[in-house]
Order: C-alpha cells, then structure tokens, then sequence
C-alpha cells in the first residue's frame, strides 16, 4: 500500500471588507484634495487646510489600518496603495506652493513695474527710452508669470486624476489577477 495523498490548500482573502474600510474612504480623500484645483490662487488658508486634513486623515488610516494587520518585513499591497494616496496629496499641496509663489512674484513685481504700458505704446517705447522699455520688459514678465500661476491649476487637474487613474489600473489588475495553482 503505497498510497500518497496530496493536499492542494487555497486561500482567498475575502476583498470587499478591506474596499469599503480602507481603499475607498483613502480614494475619497485623495479626490477631495484636488478639490483645491479648482479653488483661486490666493486663497491660501481654505487649500492649504484641505490638504493638510487630507494628508493627516490619510495618516491616521494608514495606521489604522496596520494595526489590524500582522507585522511582515515586506511591502504589502497597502503599503503601495496608501503611500501613493499620501504622495499624491502631498504632491497637490506642493503644486499649489508653487502656484502660490508664482502668484505672489506677479504681485511683488506688478507693485515695481507701476502704470501699466498699453500695447500700442509699448512698441513705441521701446525706440523711445531705455527706462520706458525696462518697463515693458518687466511687464512681458509679470504676464508670463501670470500664465504659470493660472496654468498649473487648470494642468493639474487633468495630469493627477490622469496619473492617479493609470495607478489604478495597474494596481488593481495586478492585485486582482491571481496566480493560478500547479
């Protein structure tokens, strides 16, 4: 009686109770700091606390949600998924700094440049006087600065759900196929 018995055991994580708790409260929250995108440059105080309470809640889930899970030295999938979630809200804060200080450029240099030149006359100027064309300089560049600040908001909008989609793809595709057994 050589008999040999062979055991093949699966297990299956049951997926929807770790969706509703931590993967789709942490996708909310990252889009609700992009709701900052839509908010004017100059106010600081309404964007800057969306982001920080984005960022802090996203924290406290995270660690939340390691303690309900048991110490391993290896990455898991949340770790991935909720390191992204962090940058990407860390990442919203840090374009809006940047708008911001092209923002607050335009204003310091608006104040150095004085009247404004009209279009016509800046040409003319230009022949005219050397202190005159400094102005028209300066102007040029205020209004590209301008541009930048008004620029990165409307190109954030599109470039971080763009991002943030094509995360979710890959991530989703490659923790939801499974490997099949031998």
């Amino acid at each position: 009686n050589d008999a040999c018995f062979k055991y093949i055991f699966i297990f299956q994580r049951i997926a929807l109770p770790h969706i509703l708790l931590v993967f789709l409260p942490s996708l909310l929250i990252v889009l609700l700091s992009w709701i900052s995108f839509w908010l004017d440059v100059t106010l600081a105080a309404p964007r800057v606390s969306l982001g920080l309470t984005s960022l802090l809640t996203l924290a406290t889930q995270f660690n939340s949600a390691q303690r309900n899970l048991p110490a391993v030295a290896t990455i898991k999938a949340l770790d991935i998924w909720m390191f992204v979630c962090i940058f990407m809200v860390f990442a919203s804060l840090l374009v809006y700094a940047f708008a911001y200080i092209c923002n607050q450029k335009k204003k310091s240099q608006v104040q150095v440049v004085g009247v404004p030149v009209a279009p016509e006359t800046q040409v003319q100027a230009i022949g005219k006087s050397k202190g005159i064309a400094k102005n028209v300089f300066k102007k040029i560049k205020i209004n590209k600065l301008r541009v930048i600040s008004l620029g990165i908001d409307k190109s954030s909008r599109i470039i971080f759900p763009l991002f943030f989609l094509i995360f979710n793809i890959y991530y989703w595709n490659t923790y939801f196929t499974s490997p099949t057994p031998e």
